[in-house]
């Protein structure tokens, strides 16, 4: 079993080791699936990281690549509506190479990604804070909501992000607290 899929038992439930943006991934790694993303077709829909903005007008550009997120707290919500919307890619290439959840197996690791997409639903985050340690390393600490059947749950994560090369990449993220639906 690779790291990021290794679990630990929090308030009843299983979860992976990592949180969200790192390893917080579901079983059934290698299963075949549809290659098909969840992204809005129509440019009105409002982004699914709450911003407020249309997915056009907000993390669109950073998935396309067209833009770069100038501070870390963008990428943060660019990862998320990632989740939301199936995009594997993004959040792998996202990823810095010292965190410990990045694999160079990226085919299991879409894999378990698109399985957590598949298991969850992504009703919306809220940045809870934000402090910036130098200006290379932003720490947030964010709650995620997660809908499982039909059933609200969070997790809390304080996430470390740092640039490379003139980027913000996800550098690491520690579990705060959590409350997810028992699967």
């Amino acid at each position: 079993m690779t790291r990021h899929v290794q679990r630990m038992i929090f308030q009843g439930s299983i979860l992976p080791r990592g949180a969200l943006f790192g390893g917080f991934l579901s079983r059934g790694a290698g299963r075949k699936r549809a290659r098909v993303d969840r992204v809005p077709q129509q440019s009105d829909v409002p982004c699914a990281c709450g911003s407020g903005r249309t997915y056009q007008h907000c993390c669109m550009p950073v998935h396309l690549g067209s833009r770069v997120p100038p501070e870390a707290d963008e990428l943060l919500r660019a990862r998320y509506s990632a989740f939301a919307y199936r995009l594997p890619a993004f959040i792998m290439r996202t990823t810095s190479k010292t965190n410990p959840d990045y694999t160079d197996d990226w085919n299991r690791w879409e894999a378990d990604i698109l399985e957590f997409c598949d298991t969850y639903r992504f009703p919306g985050m809220e940045i809870l804070d934000e402090k910036r340690a130098s200006p290379d390393v932003c720490f947030i600490q964010f709650r995620a909501n997660l809908i499982y059947e039909g059933m609200l749950g969070f997790f809390i994560e304080r996430s470390r992000f740092a640039k490379e090369r003139g980027r913000w990449m996800y550098a690491s993220g520690k579990l705060v607290e959590a409350e997810m639906p028992p699967r």
